[in-house]
């Protein structure tokens, strides 16, 4: 026979710990100014004050063509990411965290 436990039923609140609006993304390989094409461009991915996560880079060049960036984890959910991209024009840097992507700051 059950018995009821005092209290019964508890009623918590819920939160998720992930928040990509707290990664932060730095480095030469993002520099506004361009980066060099067919050169290593790297940049810092600081998800330490996200949670716990899947992060994806991708680069996509002016002609359309997409290709990911190499993701080295450094510890404490701080990864080294570094793109090449062989066509000069506009690139698109896409940073997701948890399947979100990051803000730009």
């Amino acid at each position: 026979m059950s018995k009821s436990i005092s209290g019964s039923p508890f009623k918590v609140r819920v939160v998720d710990d992930i928040n990509p609006s707290n990664v932060r993304c730095f480095g030469p390989g993002l520099d506004p100014k361009g980066v060099r094409c067919g050169q290593p461009n790297p940049f810092t991915v600081d998800a330490s004050e996200a949670g716990d996560a899947p992060l994806d880079v991708t680069v996509t060049d002016q002609l359309g063509a997409k290709r990911p960036a190499k993701i080295t984890p450094r510890g404490d959910n701080v990864y080294d990411v570094v793109y090449e991209t062989n066509v000069e024009g506009a690139a698109k840097i896409d940073v997701n965290y948890a399947n979100t992507p990051v803000p730009q700051r």
